[in-house]
């Protein structure tokens, strides 16, 4: 079984490596962005993306973890500080985007902002 995905018309598909890499190149593999502005001088963001490879090494496509929620920009002394968390479907994955920003919100005391990837990146690409 393959431990190379792709994310392709809403589906997973298993595929060698070579194809995975030509995809990977070029692919939005992004599901969410969140930005909770600056934070003691870091920048704070939530993101979620579908990672195409499986992180449970498993040879069943049902069980693969495809997807990851990190935190960036929180010292790792603060509770959700390199936070991590991943899943197996894109469902769960923006459930658990959802739920990490209402947590980090709580906590923050201010809202985060959902961003589209492009506008966040043109906000943060070097000159």
């Amino acid at each position: 079984m393959s431990e190379h995905y792709i994310w392709q018309d809403g589906q997973v598909i298993p595929v060698d490596a070579m194809t995975w890499a030509e995809w990977f190149r070029v692919a939005d593999r992004h599901v969410a962005l969140t930005t909770f502005g600056d934070v003691d001088g870091h920048e704070v963001h939530v993101f979620t993306v579908f990672l195409g490879l499986d992180y449970t090494f498993s040879c069943d496509p049902h069980l693969a973890v495809l997807w990851e929620t990190m935190v960036f920009g929180l010292p790792t002394w603060h509770p959700l500080g390199d936070y991590q968390e991943r899943y197996s479907s894109r469902e769960d994955a923006e459930g658990g985007h959802a739920e990490l920003c209402s947590a980090l919100a709580g906590m923050l005391n201010r809202p985060g902002e959902t961003l589209p990837f492009a506008d966040w990146h043109a906000r943060h690409a070097s000159p």
